[in-house]
């Protein structure tokens, strides 16, 4: 991964630029690290582990459990199978994420309930102060699907591609949309993050949200969640593109 490398080559040159700094695209990269953190400022997250081989046993956690690459994005390393609800199948995907993709897997509670994501635009200072866009759910269509997964975001042959789709805004109360924005802002205060993100949830048993990953360098492109957000919120995507150029000037060169 190398996004905090060219944003740490601009800084050391002096120049402006436009999003996150090293730190949080560095921290953020890493799942484990990044939910150490999120339960230090106390923002619930699911229980997980952390793996660099296969072991006996249970792992302390409740199952069904997600088996993810440890420091990878945009879903990779994710698919239907890596949702495993047995001890033999948690042993065999964890061998496969340390084999295939030569790091640790990340071993989490599965939650599945309502899964939505939240875009967060600002500096966090007094002049740009964080702020959330309206929240967006995954519409899950067919029930066989249980994680969005690499094939849902990439591959438009691939049936989830179809039945895994954003809708935004999300059609939630306003109590729910209220708890979602202000999760969204805790993690961009708690990880120092600046210009644009994104934050990801899933809803568990009697309504708890917990974040699954804090995102400090999502899609911009036109048709992509960020720019979809930003439209539900009355920002064309130029208008989007000259905030983040904005937030990036303001910021100036550190």
């Amino acid at each position: 991964q190398k996004e905090p490398h060219g944003a740490a080559f601009l800084e050391l040159l002096g120049l402006p630029y436009t999003g996150n700094s090293p730190l949080p695209l560095s921290v953020c990269n890493n799942k484990a690290l990044t939910k150490h953190l999120l339960s230090s400022f106390s923002i619930p997250t699911p229980a997980f582990r952390l793996y660099s081989h296969s072991r006996n046993g249970r792992p302390g956690l409740r199952f069904p459990l997600i088996v993810k690459p440890a420091c990878e994005d945009g879903s990779a390393g994710i698919t239907e199978d890596s949702v495993v609800d047995d001890p033999k199948a948690l042993r065999r995907r964890i061998d496969h994420v340390v084999g295939f993709y030569r790091q640790e897997a990340l071993v989490e509670e599965y939650v599945g309930g309502r899964e939505f994501n939240v875009a967060v635009l600002g500096n966090g200072t007094r002049d740009d102060p964080f702020r959330a866009l309206p929240p967006a759910e995954l519409v899950y269509r067919n029930r066989q699907w249980r994680v969005c997964s690499f094939e849902s975001k990439w591959d438009h042959r691939h049936p989830a591609y179809q039945e895994i789709a954003a809708e935004c805004p999300a059609r939630i109360p306003e109590s729910l949309r209220d708890r979602l924005r202000r999760l969204a802002i805790r993690c961009a205060e708690g990880f120092q993050l600046c210009g644009y993100a994104r934050v990801d949830f899933r809803m568990g048993a009697r309504g708890k949200l917990y974040v699954l990953e804090v995102n400090p360098n999502p899609d911009i492109s036109s048709n992509a969640g960020l720019a979809r957000a930003a439209r539900t919120a009355g920002l064309s995507y130029e208008s989007l593109i000259g905030e983040i150029l904005r937030l990036g000037l303001a910021r100036g060169p550190r």
